[in-house]
């Protein structure tokens, strides 16, 4: 049985917003406890030692993209459904 872990949360913000999300996450990699949520649902993640980050830009159509993609090795939890906040429901 695999859970879904996947979560998309997209909408438009101002800069002031985007520091605040960033403070946050600076916060949880602290912790190692990163709560992200949608209308939807809400995943906990748990940043391990080993971290893999990768920056890049791109300038298009008067349009700046900033990608930052940060990913981890995940530790094998005896119950994954801790994971999630929401109900554990493996079709998710």
């Amino acid at each position: 049985m695999t859970l879904k872990k996947n979560l998309t949360h997209t909408f438009v913000t101002d800069p002031e917003a985007v520091a605040s999300f960033f403070e946050a996450l600076i916060e949880g990699f602290r912790k190692r406890e990163i709560k992200i949520s949608s209308d939807e649902r809400e995943i906990t993640l748990h940043p391990t030692e080993s971290i893999d980050m990768s920056l890049s830009t791109n300038h298009r159509n008067s349009r700046t993209k900033l990608n930052i993609s940060i990913n981890w090795p995940e530790t094998h939890r005896k119950n994954v459904r801790s994971l999630f906040s929401s109900s554990p429901n493996t079709d998710v």
